[in-house]
């Protein structure tokens, strides 16, 4: 813990072109995670969707970027 993860998507610019062009639903999903939109940190239902974790464990972007040592699948 103290450490600050930060997500970095790179320029935002051309993915926003992608989805403008072609309507790319990764190219969507790419530029919300990268502005922002999808963090849900804060004001989330996790509780309602997955009572005490007991159906699985929630991946944070903390424990997925120490489980891959900060490389993405994309």
């Amino acid at each position: 813990q103290g450490s600050q993860i930060q997500v970095n998507v790179g320029d935002i610019e051309p993915v926003k072109a992608k989805i403008e062009s072609e309507n790319d639903k990764i190219a969507l999903a790419l530029y919300a995670m990268g502005t922002g939109a999808m963090d849900y940190s804060n004001n989330n239902v996790n509780e309602l969707v997955n009572p005490d974790e007991s159906l699985w464990k929630w991946v944070s972007i903390e424990g997925e970027v120490k489980r891959t040592k900060g490389l993405t699948s994309f």
